[in-house]
């Protein structure tokens, strides 16, 4: 396999902000004295949208009629500090060291906003990597669906045979390989114990992944 491109997931791949959003939901339900359990929030991993939505739950086990423009401006405030604080995940920086100096392409594939991606992308100097950044305000049609996929992969002008996905959710891994492209998953903090096995090669972090090494697989 000659590698063109590697699509990077951002969420839980890049930065473990998975993990951030999470904890800043869990501040919202704390002020009123109540858990979110792990098992509801996790269905929406890797999605555009709330499978559930927490603030309908919330409701329903307080009976309370919530302000949910105040209570998202908050949890949008907290996750953002808690972001922004995270380092890069392990292995992040040397792989787009890797593929930038084999003449490979880089993007990003995201389920989150555009400004949430690049806005932290910039912030840690990591957007010259990126040759395109596809977030879900570039489609129609969203994860596991393979339209993010092969979105960045038309961008960068590469065929999915020659290119790596790297994610970290089942609806991720699905997408990727949808528009087929070869998917290594990298579990973070909330969906390592999810079932990642649909990948063609699961790691626990990118720090034991090289792409040269995986190309002679194929």
């Amino acid at each position: 396999m000659i590698l063109q491109a590697v699509v990077f997931d951002f969420d839980g791949v890049i930065i473990d902000t998975e993990k951030a959003r999470y904890q800043a939901m869990q501040e919202i339900f704390a002020a009123y004295g109540q858990k979110l359990p792990l098992q509801i929030w996790i269905e929406s991993v890797g999605r555009a949208a709330y499978a559930i939505d927490p603030f309908d739950y919330l409701e329903s086990i307080t009976g309370e009629n919530l302000d949910r423009d105040m209570l998202k401006s908050t949890h949008k405030k907290i996750e953002m500090e808690m972001a922004d604080a995270l380092p890069l995940l392990p292995g992040v920086a040397e792989r787009l060291e890797e593929v930038r100096n084999s003449g490979g392409l880089l993007a990003v594939a995201s389920s989150s906003s555009r400004a949430w991606v690049e806005g932290h992308l910039k912030k840690r100097g990591l957007i010259k990597y990126f040759s395109a950044v596809v977030c879900r305000d570039d489609t129609i049609r969203h994860k596991p669906h393979p339209e993010p996929y092969s979105t960045a992969l038309k961008l960068l002008n590469s065929l999915p045979e020659n290119s790596f996905a790297v994610e970290d959710s089942p609806l991720g891994i699905a997408s990727a390989k949808a528009a087929g492209l070869k998917c290594i998953a990298v579990g973070c903090s909330l969906t390592r114990d999810m079932d990642l096995s649909g990948a063609h090669y699961v790691f626990n972090s990118l720090d034991e992944v090289s792409f040269s090494e995986l190309c002679k697989s194929f």
